[in-house]
């Protein structure tokens, strides 16, 4: 499976998150590309503006080659080029909220360590008795009589 990470004027690109009831990858036309050279930003990546026809006017999304399906079969970009190296996009990975286990262990606790790491987490999750202030006596209302 080939990625695309650069698209052109008038390709026809799929995205997700257009339609809150249907999920369904939808089709648009690339229309703008441009860079972001200013402040911190990485000038090295692409912003595509994507043109999605509507029923009322065209909806405009700025995407990058990450969030782009090249297909209507999905995946986006990001993941597309994960399935393909996923060891080497660990980075992306985590940036998105998934982990990838690749067999490698970077460090095993001692079964010391994990006691002493369960003592610390019930003395932190104990909270002191309530203390509760006693109760304001009501204040009297007294209603004075019409003249």
């Amino acid at each position: 499976m080939i990625t695309k990470k650069e698209y052109s004027i008038n390709d026809t690109v799929w995205i997700a998150g257009i339609d809150q009831k249907n999920n369904a990858l939808v089709p648009g036309r690339i229309i703008k590309a441009f860079n972001i050279d200013t402040n911190n930003y990485d000038a090295s990546i692409v912003y595509y503006v994507v043109e999605i026809p509507s029923s009322i006017e065209p909806i405009l999304e700025i995407r990058t080659w990450e969030t782009i399906s090249q297909d209507r079969h999905g995946p986006i970009g990001g993941i597309r080029s994960v399935v393909d190296d996923p060891i080497v996009d660990k980075k992306y990975l985590s940036k998105v909220g998934m982990y990838f286990d690749d067999g490698e262990v970077d460090y095993e606790p001692s079964e010391q360590e994990i006691l002493a790491a369960i003592e610390k987490s019930k003395s932190v999750a104990e909270h002191e008795p309530l203390q509760f202030k006693s109760a304001k006596p009501k204040r009297k209302y007294y209603h004075r009589k019409k003249k």
